[in-house]
């Protein structure tokens, strides 16, 4: 009787080397990305776990002891510590005693102006433009997200508080000093900016323009700030709508009219009309690349429309003449090197 022979091809038990492709040149780039996200997860656990607080409220502990303090699990405790020693939230001393790391305090207690972890939390929450990044970018269903203004951020956390000081002290190094007694600023900082240009500069009384589902926020941010007896918020709209306070000393539009960018000239036109003789019109917008062509840092670019949910303002080259041809003199340009990448301010002088 002759044997049955399989008609299953064999495996051979040792694998063929030159059959596994090499490894991708991208991919060292790709696991760094990786391991930014697993950084970024040990953070807010940490952060919700009341780590820090603890930490900060009793002192250096050791492993043992916050495993008991803060019911953490004692086999993994070691790595989650040290990651948190990696990215310089925690150090270690020579007893093996775990403490917060002094310059990292500010930004990981609760109780900080600059606490971090609601802005952390804000970037992953479910319904945001991050974290459904896909819907963001789809013809139709980026319709169903939450508007960013929604978000409770605070004020010292919020994405453009560090451009908003920015400008503001750039207009106080190149103010005259004379008397600012109406101030318009069309602010998307949601009156971080208008809160720093009351203080810093010698203002009256200031109209703060904001999308209205921000309104809220910007009251409280300007009360933080002990200016909202000098400030009135109004619902954004073009800048021109506000015409009951004219003349203007001086108009402020902050990262506010990229929605209204195909009738900005129209706008401007009308807002060199309500302004004071010898009022200061600065415009602070990100503008695209000559003919909306690609250009470097795509990731800071995603920063500016995720903020935005616009198309940035084109034709850089002519914005000086737009101002000009507003009927406003003296027209400039200057850039402020911002968080996002260079914000181009453009100003000049109603005659």
């Amino acid at each position: 009787m002759t044997a049955r022979t399989s008609s299953q091809p064999q495996v051979s038990s040792t694998p063929d080397a030159t059959a596994i492709p090499p490894l991708p040149a991208g991919m060292p780039a790709l696991e760094s990305l990786i391991d930014g996200h697993k950084a970024f997860q040990v953070l807010r656990s940490a952060l919700s776990l009341g780590l820090f607080e603890h930490l900060d409220r009793h002192g250096p502990q050791l492993r043992p002891e916050l495993a008991q303090a803060l019911g953490l699990r004692g086999a993994h405790l070691s790595a989650w510590l040290q990651a948190l020693c990696d990215l310089d939230c925690l150090r270690q001393d020579a007893d093996n005693r775990y403490a917060l790391d002094a310059q990292a305090r500010p930004q990981l207690l609760r109780d900080s102006p600059w606490y971090i972890g609601e802005y952390l939390d804000a970037l992953a929450q479910p319904d945001g433009r991050w974290a459904r990044l896909d819907d963001f970018m789809h013809e139709t269903r980026h319709e169903a997200l939450a508007p960013l203004t929604t978000q409770r951020v605070p004020a010292l956390q919020h994405p453009l508080r560090a451009d908003a000081w920015a400008l503001a002290d750039w207009l106080a190094a190149h103010h005259q000093g004379k008397p600012i007694n109406r101030l318009l600023c069309c602010d998307a900082s949601d009156g971080l900016l208008s809160a720093r240009l009351t203080l810093t500069l010698p203002v009256q009384q200031t109209l703060v323009r904001v999308p209205e589902a921000a309104m809220a926020r910007t009251q409280a941010n300007l009360a933080w700030f002990g200016v909202a007896d000098r400030c009135r918020v109004e619902p954004d709209g073009p800048p021109t709508d506000a015409g009951a306070d004219a003349p203007w000393d001086m108009a402020i539009l902050f990262h506010s009219q990229y929605p209204r960018r195909r009738t900005l000239s129209e706008g401007l036109s009308a807002l060199s009309e309500r302004m004071a003789p010898g009022g200061l019109v600065c415009s602070a917008h990100w503008f695209c690349a000559p003919a909306c062509a690609p250009a470097e840092g795509g990731l800071g670019q995603m920063d500016q429309a995720i903020l935005t949910d616009s198309h940035p303002l084109c034709h850089v080259e002519k914005f000086c003449e737009r101002l000009e041809g507003a009927g406003l003199v003296q027209a400039r340009q200057d850039v402020l090197q911002g968080r996002y990448g260079p914000t181009l301010l453009h100003s000049a002088v109603r005659p």
